[in-house]
């Protein structure tokens, strides 16, 4: 809740633009994340209490679309019965039952955009000339990376995945690839920038760094269990 009422703090603030730029890009979770949460925040924030009710309502919507995407891809790429199988493995997850009531976002918004560029891009596979399918998963797959905090992993399963489904040439060379290759290389530059101007400490949060910073701090725990 304090996270997702920065807008005001930010626009009030001395160089208000500079500054919530600097919000948005630096928040660790993302800035699609920061930017969903503070919306929603302002724009609830006169009509109900920010309570925990009213702050995980946006999951609920988010795990109802990430159920649809889910079967449609399962019936894409195999049957009724798998995408059945998908939607249930995904909604019955112990995962699940915690991450639908905490107030941010940024865990299902993650796996919904898992699903819809999965799906855009196997709807691309299969219809080429397709313009909305050459416009969204990329579009889907952008929409990630300024979210996605497990992007090393989610990278190769989605390369493996183009890869062997022999359709990587068409999928390589679509002009709108432009929109995910913005997005990763200015992530990279502000990365740099946070290193030059910072130092280690806000360059091991930046968006390219923290999944491995995570990952390495739960190996720690883990050795000291």
């Amino acid at each position: 809740r304090d996270a997702g009422t920065m807008f005001h703090y930010l626009v009030s603030g001395p160089g208000p633009v500079t500054g919530t730029i600097r919000g948005i890009l630096g928040h660790v979770e993302g800035p699609l994340q920061f930017i969903i949460l503070n919306a929603y925040c302002y724009g609830v924030g006169d009509i109900f209490p920010l309570n925990p009710a009213t702050m995980q309502f946006p999951n609920t919507i988010i795990t109802f679309l990430i159920a649809v995407f889910a079967f449609l891809l399962g019936r894409r790429l195999f049957s009724d019965r798998l995408a059945y199988c998908l939607v249930l493995a995904f909604v019955l997850s112990p995962w699940l039952a915690f991450t639908l009531r905490v107030p941010w976002y940024f865990n299902t918004l993650s796996c919904l955009l898992h699903f819809t560029t999965f799906y855009f891009f196997t709807g691309f596979m299969m219809q080429p000339g397709s313009k909305f399918y050459r416009v969204a998963a990329p579009v889907s797959f952008s929409f990630y990376i300024w979210t996605g905090l497990d992007w090393p992993m989610y990278f190769l399963v989605l390369a493996f995945f183009l890869w062997r489904s022999g359709a990587w040439r068409s999928v390589l060379w679509n002009p709108f690839n432009i929109l995910p290759l913005t997005a990763i290389t200015f992530l990279i530059i502000w990365a740099a920038a946070l290193y030059l101007k910072l130092g280690t400490g806000a360059f091991m949060f930046s968006r390219p760094i923290y999944p491995f910073l995570r990952l390495v701090e739960q190996i720690q725990a883990f050795n000291w269990i």
